[in-house]
């Protein structure tokens, strides 16, 4: 794996570690909240593109199929450039309290490497 791999997934990691809810610009009192989390690796087909851009900052989201359920693999860097039918990798992180108190959380991340645009 390259490095841009790895910076790309600890980016990601690090920006979905669950934190308190801000309202207003307003933290919770108890910012850090730790849980217990697992991951597999999956693949699947790209059924839709979700593509945006607002004042030079981007959002590239890939819509697949994953267990029956359509969800949403995110590009945390946005730098790839799949199309509809191309299979892309991906990680599905599960995220619990350590009391299983509160929510059950997955996430779902992008790992494969840029494809250059064609």
């Amino acid at each position: 794996m390259s490095m841009r791999a790895v910076t790309a997934i600890t980016f990601a990691l690090v920006c979905s570690v669950p934190v308190a809810r801000a309202q207003g610009g307003v933290t919770s009192a108890s910012p850090h909240v730790h849980g217990v989390s697992s991951y597999t690796i999956e693949a699947a087909r790209v059924e839709e593109v979700l593509r945006v851009e607002d004042d030079g900052f981007n959002s590239v989201t890939y819509v697949v199929t994953w267990k029956g359920s359509h969800v949403g693999i995110e590009d945390p860097l946005c730098e790839t450039h799949y199309q509809v039918g191309d299979t892309i990798k991906f990680m599905v992180t599960r995220w619990h309290r350590p009391d299983n108190d509160g929510p059950k959380v997955l996430r779902f991340l992008l790992l494969d490497m840029p494809r250059s645009r064609t």
